[in-house]
């Protein structure tokens, strides 16, 4: 954070000051300009509110550098963070949530949580408490909900996922493995600090009209309670230009993975509002990076008595998770492609003309693979150690050969060196190898 004070301040008001601020574990030091003065802080400088410090005597503008959400941030947290529920990874691998908008009898659930499960969720869903618009619509079973589906949840083998409204819920609340807080409790500040407190997984939707800041922000109350154990969920914003329920900011899931560590899922079924929009703004969501998705399925949604008309049937949610699984299976495989790619160019030019063929075709391998393959060349088993042995062997060879050996002109084209293995090499990279091996072994 940075403060600019005006040019004529006291030196005692600028001790003051930064007395105060190191109450608060920010410390400060002091440049004087020809037209102000800059003061910049370091610390603990999320805990302050430049609004308030804009307000004092003597500051003219106070400009945050680093965002207020710390615990959230991708830059206190460089690493993804994955939530375990179940066999689930959530944030480590695609994950499908789906289930009912509402549990409203055993047979209903029962049956979904068995559909859901053969077409490959890892994770059953469905309301007990619903927050309505309408006082007169249907609210949810309540208790009676919970149980139902913790039920369907254990002879399924799948953890649960339901709504909590009220942090009084949180003892009924108990044998359910993910609480979600709804878009409409994003900024229940009250829920989300007892939240903080559960030691259970949190799913938080973003609201309708809330910022990303807002949203992180509001992580944040769960992860300063200590419960780090939270998972954003993009479910559509109110733009009133969209053809459908919602208006789902595909845009949020590549700045939200820049942002924040936390896991990103997209809730299709409340952004399109209508079932046939739910499987393409899926497959978007699924393509712009998002870690899995929620799902509202139904075994007859024309009878189901909470937003049965955005709700899959069975059949279309099967045939929406194997399209989603391709086209995530794809992306990962670019991903590889791409380090691939990148690994071999780490190594000195000369070097990539003289690997064999099948090395220097890394766009179909992983970095790791390309490391193996490397290995394999020197002799070795692979990976790492095999670099090193690689280059040990190749410099051993060179001294054995002797200087004029070491100073023979270099091959011209690659079929002549057929055979010659590490010896080619070495004629061509007599000062590179070194550089080589170090940079690779720093990318391990």
């Amino acid at each position: 954070m940075i403060l600019l004070l005006k040019k004529d301040t006291p030196e005692a008001a600028i001790r003051q000051l930064l007395a105060q601020l190191a109450v608060q574990n920010v410390k400060g030091g002091c440049v004087a300009g020809e037209d102000a003065i800059l003061l910049p802080l370091v610390g603990e400088t999320w805990r302050l509110d430049p609004t308030v410090l804009a307000s004092l005597p003597y500051v003219k503008e106070a400009h945050r550098l680093t965002p207020a959400y710390h615990l959230a941030s991708r830059a206190a947290h460089p690493d993804a963070t994955v939530v375990q529920v179940g066999e689930a990874c959530i944030g480590g691998e695609f994950c499908l949530i789906a289930g009912p908008c509402a549990v409203e009898s055993a047979p209903q659930i029962a049956a979904v949580a068995r559909a859901v499960k053969d077409s490959g969720a890892q994770l059953l869903r469905g309301g007990a408490f619903k927050p309505r618009t309408s006082p007169y619509s249907f609210q949810g079973l309540g208790e009676a909900g919970v149980r139902l589906l913790v039920q369907a949840g254990r002879e399924t083998g799948l953890p649960t996922v339901t709504e909590i409204t009220d942090a009084s819920q949180l003892e009924l609340l108990r044998d359910v493995d993910v609480l979600q807080v709804g878009a409409r409790n994003m900024q229940n500040y009250a829920l989300l600090r007892a939240l903080g407190q559960c030691g259970k997984p949190v799913l938080l939707k973003r609201g309708v009209s809330a910022t990303l800041e807002e949203l992180l922000l509001a992580a944040e109350y769960i992860l300063s309670g200590g419960n780090e154990q939270v998972i954003l969920c993009e479910r559509g914003i109110r733009t009133g230009l969209s053809g459908g329920r919602a208006s789902l900011d595909v845009s949020s899931i590549p700045a939200l993975k820049h942002l924040t560590h936390l896991p990103v899922l997209v809730d299709p079924s409340h952004a399109a509002g209508r079932a046939e929009l739910v499987e393409p703004l899926a497959l978007a969501a699924v393509a712009a990076g998002a870690d899995g998705l929620l799902v509202e399925v139904h075994d007859r949604p024309a009878c189901a008595l909470s937003d049965g008309v955005q709700a899959l049937t069975c059949g279309q949610f099967a045939r929406l998770a194997d399209k989603a699984r391709a086209v995530r299976d794809a992306l990962e495989k670019r991903k590889h492609d791409r380090l691939g790619g990148r690994f071999l160019h780490l190594l000195h030019p000369a070097a990539q003309r003289t690997l064999p063929r099948q090395v220097q075709h890394v766009s179909r391998q992983s970095a790791r693979g390309v490391a193996d393959q490397v290995g394999d060349v020197g002799g070795a088993g692979g990976g790492e150690q095999g670099l090193h042995q690689f280059y040990a062997q190749t410099e051993q060879e060179r001294r054995a050969h002797g200087a004029e050996q070491a100073a023979a002109p270099p091959y011209q084209r690659p079929q002549e060196a057929e055979g010659h293995g590490h010896q080619r090499v070495e004629q061509q990279l007599p000062r590179g190898v070194a550089v080589a091996k170090a940079q690779i072994a720093e990318r391990l």
